[in-house]
Order: structure tokens, then C-alpha cells, then sequence
């Protein structure tokens, strides 16, 4: 069963949805066909890691990670980023 949880990121964010996964996958992101995005978050993990999924996704959408056309490059850009972040 899909349920909204969080509120979306803006305009591009169309849905977010908590649904069980396999404790490796965090988050997901996919493209709709309309050019918006849904975001859909592992619902077992607690409180504050749904919200660091929800902004690691948040990041993918906001650097464009979609037009890369390969995921690892664009998880690889995304942590790379994080880590700058971490650091200053």
C-alpha cells in the first residue's frame, strides 16, 4: 500500500511515497511522463533516515542527475557531493 508521507520538494516533486524495500535501497526516484518526479522512500527506515533519503533524492532531481543516462555516474556525482558538503 502506497501512502504520502513528507512534503514535496516543490514543483518538480509530484509524489512521495513510504513503501517497504530491501534494507540496502533507502530511496528511489523515478521520472513521469509529465517531466515531474515521484520520490518513493523506504518505510523501514526511522524518521530521520526517511528524511535523509528524501533530501539525497531531493539533490539527484536538483543536479540534473536525470540527463546523465547512467545511475552510477550520477550516485557517484551525488555522494561526491555530499562529502564536499560534510567537509566545509
Amino acid at each position: 500500500m502506497k501512502r504520502t508521507i513528507i512534503p514535496q520538494g516543490g514543483d518538480e516533486v509530484k509524489y512521495v511515497y513510504l513503501k517497504p524495500m530491501p534494507g540496502y535501497c533507502r530511496e528511489f526516484v523515478t521520472q513521469n511522463t509529465d517531466g515531474s518526479y515521484t520520490i518513493v522512500i523506504n518505510s523501514i527506515l526511522c524518521a530521520e533516515q526517511q528524511r535523509e533519503a528524501y533530501e539525497h533524492a531531493l539533490r539527484h532531481i536538483e543536479c540534473g542527475h536525470f540527463d546523465h543516462g547512467c545511475a552510477e555516474d550520477a550516485e557517484r556525482e551525488a555522494h561526491a557531493q555530499e562529502e564536499e558538503r560534510r567537509t566545509v
